[in-house]
């Protein structure tokens, strides 16, 4: 499932910042599936704004 999401996200879309878009949203759930991975551990969620 997650590939499928990251596929969508780097290959369909209108330009870039629909991408940039897409990974923002996805970023946070890879991150808590890591935390959890690590009992919890805080980890910091990168910041993909384009600004």
């Amino acid at each position: 499932m997650l590939l499928f999401n990251l596929t969508n996200v780097l290959h369909i879309g209108k330009g870039i910042g629909a991408k940039y878009e897409g990974i923002a949203m996805t970023a946070p759930g890879i991150v808590a599936h890591q935390s959890a991975l690590q009992n919890g551990k805080r980890l910091i969620i990168p910041d993909f704004d384009k600004n």
